[in-house]
């Protein structure tokens, strides 16, 4: 009897362990997103693609690039995403999140994130230069002709 009744107090336990970690709300993600700035580095990153087209096709009106970044929506963008945070985080994950972004080191994280991840970016893409250098150079030297197709 012991034993039953230890082993019904374990599966109620785990049960609401279990159903404790809810969703969170899209509402909940928003405030997240608005905290951290989240939206605004899908914005930054989409200026830096664009920085590298206007870099690629020189050609193409300035005004193209400027119409094409009006059509961007960011509430679009915050409501594709939204899902992705709930699939990911528990509601006490987001609420935890928000307190930390409410303190001064979440707040100085969110002033520093979008610089980091520029210059990242900028890094990354010299190291991929690089590669590529190295991949044709290694190509060449085996004979390797780079001009053939198929």
């Amino acid at each position: 009897m012991k034993k039953l009744v230890c082993t019904m107090l374990v599966c109620i336990f785990c049960a609401q362990t279990v159903f404790s970690q809810t969703e969170p709300t899209p509402e909940k993600v928003k405030e997240l997103m608005q905290l951290t700035g989240a939206a605004n580095l899908g914005i930054q990153m989409m200026n830096n693609m664009i920085g590298e087209f206007r870099t690629m096709l020189p050609h193409v009106d300035s005004t193209f690039w400027q119409d094409f970044a009006k059509e961007v929506k960011v509430d679009e963008m915050v409501d594709l995403v939204v899902p992705i945070y709930q699939k990911h985080f528990t509601s006490q994950d987001v609420d935890g999140l928000i307190a930390f972004y409410k303190t001064p080191l979440g707040r100085k994280t969110v002033a520093q994130l979008p610089l980091v991840t520029q210059e990242c970016y900028h890094a990354g893409q010299k190291y991929g230069e690089q590669l590529g250098k190295r991949v044709v150079e290694r190509l060449k030297a085996k004979g390797i002709d780079l001009e053939k197709k198929g």
